[in-house]
This record gives structure tokens, C-alpha cells and sequence, in this order.
């Protein structure tokens, strides 16, 4: 499954968008953590930390809507839906941190470093406003969009 976190915002938008590897595209809103206007799933049955999913099939028909609660769901719509829910509490719940790392190892590679060769070190809630990486002893920070080096070993 890939998950686009591009549009992402901790704290204001929340929202993702990606694929199934059976071809459902998706966009939900997430959240660090679960709440009762949330899609529920085994793990949190009260409702997760998905507030809004939208699953179109590979032909381009809606399968699933959630808008803090069930709106619509086909059969094969709902299948994805749990799939798609699933991954995205997996990724996001009680791990924002290896997230936040990941966006920052995003933005490295836009600026052509490898990804194995980042290390993260800090973010802020857009990692392109400011995050701070160290590759090969030498640390960087992105300031809005531009990268700069600010230490060597």
C-alpha cells in the first residue's frame, strides 16, 4: 500500500491519500490518536483514529465514504476500507515520531541525498517550513524550502 503524506499537517488538515495494491485510491483523515468520531477497529472499538476515508475503486466509482460515520460502503469497498484503516493505524498511532522521521528522510531525498544515508533529527509539522538532518557528519536544516548546512564533525 502507498500512503502520501504530502498534504499531511499535524494539527490542521490531517489528510493522506494513497493506494491499495489492489488499485483503491483513498483519502482519509488521520489523527495520533483514536476518537469516537473515528472508524472503528479492533484495537479501538469506541473509534480510531480515522475520522474521514473516501475509496474509489479502480474504475473511478466511490466505494466507501466515512464522514464520522458510514455513508456509503459496497462490498468490495468495505474490504479495501478495513485494509486501508489497518495500515493507517499503523503507521500513525503511537508512532508520529518514526513518522515525522520519514517526512524528513522525503524531504532529504528532493534535495538528492539517499534516504539509508539520513539521519532525522528534528521537524516541525511541515517538515518543509523546518526539519534538521545529519548526513555523512554533516548536519542540515531546511528553512522554507531552502537547505542549509549548519554543523561538521
Amino acid at each position: 500500500m502507498k500512503i502520501n503524506r504530502t498534504a499531511y499537517d499535524a494539527g490542521r488538515s490531517n489528510w493522506v491519500s494513497g493506494e491499495t495494491d489492489d488499485g483503491y485510491a483513498f483519502e482519509a483523515q488521520v489523527f495520533a490518536e483514536p476518537s469516537m468520531w473515528g472508524i472503528p477497529t479492533a484495537r479501538f472499538e469506541e473509534g480510531g483514529n480515522v475520522s474521514r476515508l473516501r475509496v474509489v475503486d479502480p474504475d473511478g466509482r466511490e466505494a466507501y465514504a466515512f464522514d464520522r460515520g458510514q455513508d456509503l460502503a459496497t462490498d468490495e469497498g468495505l474490504e479495501a476500507a478495513l485494509q486501508i484503516v489497518a495500515a493507517l493505524e499503523a503507521v500513525f498511532v503511537g508512532t508520529m515520531d518514526e513518522a515525522a522521521a520519514q517526512w524528513v528522510r522525503d524531504v532529504a531525498t528532493e534535495f538528492g541525498f539517499k534516504r539509508g544515508n539520513v539521519a532525522p533529527e528534528d521537524c516541525a509539522a511541515d517538515p518543509w517550513d523546518y526539519c534538521r538532518f545529519t548526513v555523512c557528519r554533516v548536519t542540515y536544516e531546511v528553512h522554507d524550502y531552502r537547505l542549509s548546512i549548519v554543523g561538521q564533525e
